[in-house]
């Protein structure tokens, strides 16, 4: 059987539980939109705690809005590629979301 097959047949919703739908309605929202619907409704409460640093979704959101105006200002527009070369830390997610601000 050639993989799309599999997928088009879907032989893994046998395994779900009576009551499981098989797909869910949700809303189409762009993943920066998230972060904005979750900054007005959590601003002060930690969105990230990295090595004894916290960081609000107020100032996450404040970051990344810096940081996508920053890009923003020197060229980088919707559709370019745009490398984030970092280790784990709260300012890679602060340029995930800067970029995808950016579009």
């Amino acid at each position: 059987m050639e993989p799309k097959d599999i997928y088009s047949e879907k032989p893994w919703l046998k395994f779900y539980p009576e009551g499981i739908p098989a797909s869910i309605d949700y809303e189409e929202i762009c993943l920066h939109d998230v972060l904005e619907r979750t900054v007005s409704k959590y601003g002060k409460t930690d969105a990230l705690i990295f090595q004894g640093f916290r960081i609000d979704y107020n100032g996450l959101s404040d970051m990344v809005n810096r940081l996508a105006y920053f890009l923003s200002s020197r060229g980088v527009k919707k559709g370019d590629v745009v490398a984030i070369l970092l280790p784990n830390m709260i300012q890679t997610v602060a340029a995930y979301y800067a970029s995808l601000k950016i579009g």
